[in-house]
């Protein structure tokens, strides 16, 4: 629950009828904001009833009510309260005292439970498609995992893999994915993030819309706007980014490598992105070579075949390793 004590009030002046309407959007507002906000609403209310005058003093039972409540904040015990004339001044001033004293009670005794969070994971091999609460909506990629809490009132992700998000925008709300110290944040566009653990670096490729890419409070500079068809490396350790051109960054979405002209050097990498395998180079002139094809639902041994026939080298298995023999290009 945001901002207690200036709720408290508004929540006096709604029961009290005083509210304007700017003042009650402003409470439906908060009231949707959080569960538990409507739960202290609907106990103020009940506070409020069972304070209103009956036209005849209190019961010994109120009496001890108040007791306890004048011993909770540290004060001598009221034997007497007295009963105010309902909207008086006096009456407004007991109801935003009664609810201040609600919600502190509500505070002092909610605990510290952790917000109720929802953990979607995949597994090796195994893509997800989900929709989350603002009807946003992720595909995840292989041994990946995405978590955010079920409210969603702040639309915040936290990642760790890779997922391509369809943003949907919402009256100007942010929706903003969390790697590591990496946030992304956006309105409504569609775009990719890889950051797995054991790469030591995320990347984020933006499809359409904009997005904007910072690395956390300490390296405030370190901010960059992307926007369709752009590209960024973001290297954590270093607290760095750069741009890069990576045509093939959701090529796990799409099942299509697209080389143009790239040499080899860009491509290996592509490659061992797409297939999860490690591929070594025996001979760094290797790197040098040019090459452009399209592949559509490609095997790696395919590809393999097809770059090997072309630029004239070998291909032998190490094994978990591939490895790449050949000098130069043909």
């Amino acid at each position: 629950m945001k901002n207690n004590k200036s709720y408290d009030e508004l929540i006096a002046k709604h029961l009290s009828g005083e509210t304007s309407p700017h003042e009650e959007q402003q409470l439906m507002e908060w009231l949707e904001a959080d569960e538990a906000n409507e739960k202290f609403f609907e106990d103020a209310k009940q506070l409020w009833a069972l304070t209103a005058p009956s036209g005849e003093d209190f019961g010994s039972a109120s009496g001890n009510a108040w007791e306890r409540i004048a011993d909770a904040i540290g004060a001598e015990p009221v034997h007497k309260p007295r009963v105010l004339p309902l909207f008086s001044r006096q009456w407004r001033a007991a109801a935003a005292v009664f609810i201040l004293l609600a919600g502190a009670w509500w505070f002092l005794n909610r605990g510290d439970e952790p917000a109720q969070m929802v953990v979607i994971a995949s597994g090796e091999g195994e893509k997800l498609e989900l929709t989350l609460p603002d009807s946003s909506t992720v595909t995840l990629n292989e041994n990946s995992r995405l978590e955010y809490d079920a409210g969603f009132s702040e639309r915040v992700v936290q990642l760790s893999g890779e997922a391509f998000f369809e943003v949907t925008r919402q009256h100007g709300a942010r929706f903003t994915v969390l790697t590591g110290d990496v946030s992304t944040t956006v309105l409504g566009t569609a775009f990719n993030v890889r950051a797995y653990p054991q790469e030591q670096e995320v990347e984020v490729a933006v499809e359409h819309g904009k997005v904007a890419v910072a690395i956390d409070a300490a390296v405030a500079s370190e901010r960059t706007v992307l926007e369709a068809g752009d590209a960024v490396r973001v290297f954590d350790e270093e607290k760095k980014m750069e741009r890069v051109d990576n045509p093939n960054a959701m090529a796990w979405r799409s099942e299509v490598l697209y080389f143009d002209d790239n040499l080899m050097r860009d491509i290996i990498p592509a490659l061992e992105r797409y297939f999860n395998r490690e591929i070594v180079v025996e001979d760094s002139a290797l790197l040098q070579c040019h090459y452009t094809s399209t592949f559509v639902k490609p095997q790696l041994e395919d590809v393999l075949d097809v770059l090997s026939a072309t630029l004239g080298f070998e291909v032998a298995v190490n094994g978990d390793s591939i490895v790449l023999k050949g000098q130069r290009c043909r």
